[in-house]
């Protein structure tokens, strides 16, 4: 605004100049250069906003995606991580898919010719195909409620704790917030140790189970919702 205005006064300087050496009008020596170009100021002040409508499309997209000075953009999606169990999921598995929606992302059942369960139109267990060997996703009445994990040691959960790892990191890591059970099938040391993120009680619980085999280390992870909490595949 000030080099504008500094513009405005040389304009104006010279026009006086020349009017003053042009006609020697003795009454226009009488008026201000100052007055000229504040009057022309006010006349740019008057000048009416450009409406909404008429400011360019990058200012409009730029208002929509800010507020208060604030960006309102969302981050990228972040891919699941193949290497990563957590209560909901693994990879390109989400607990609440449905069977069409596992077998798109990750293949076809590796052994059809395997019995998942008794009943596997209510509850049947497989390896995808597409999936490492040591997982298994159990689907219960067409959706996927549990995802387990067994010898692969490169799957961890967000805590870090993975097949092969000591009972005492796990209590460690969630303390008063693991619950330990006896083994059905194997003596102690073996146990095992759940840890609820939403209880069994609520409306869409979820959760992680290790299980530790006789030497008080992780053999098995299961994630999802209640069914982790099965002994036997579909039982």
């Amino acid at each position: 605004m000030r080099d504008r205005l500094e513009d405005l006064e040389r304009q104006g300087i010279e026009s006086v100049s020349r009017m003053e050496r042009g006609v020697g009008m003795i009454g226009f020596r009488g008026l201000s250069w100052l007055t000229l170009v504040v009057t022309l100021a006010a006349c740019i002040a008057d000048a009416p906003e450009p409406s909404p409508e008429s400011a360019s499309p990058v200012t409009r997209e730029a208002e929509s995606v800010t507020a208060g000075g604030e960006s309102l953009a969302l981050p990228p999606e972040v891919p699941p991580d193949a290497e990563t169990l957590t209560a909901d999921g693994w990879g390109p598995l989400r607990i609440g898919m449905s069977r069409a929606e596992i077998t798109a992302v990750a293949g076809e059942d590796a052994d059809p010719r395997a019995v998942g369960g008794p009943d596997p139109a209510r509850c049947d267990e497989f390896r995808p195909a597409n999936a490492p060997e040591g997982i298994l996703v159990m689907v219960e009445n067409g959706v996927l409620t549990r995802i387990s994990v067994s010898r692969d040691p490169n799957i961890r959960t967000s805590e870090g704790l993975r097949i092969g790892d000591p009972e005492s990191s796990v209590l460690a890591e969630y303390g008063s917030r693991a619950k330990v059970d006896s083994h059905q099938y194997v003596d102690p040391p073996a146990k095992y140790i759940t840890v609820w993120r939403e209880p069994p009680s609520a409306a869409n619980p979820r959760g992680i189970r290790y299980e530790v085999d006789s030497n008080g280390t992780i053999a098995h992870l299961r994630a999802g919702g209640p069914s982790i909490e099965y002994v036997e595949g579909c039982l």
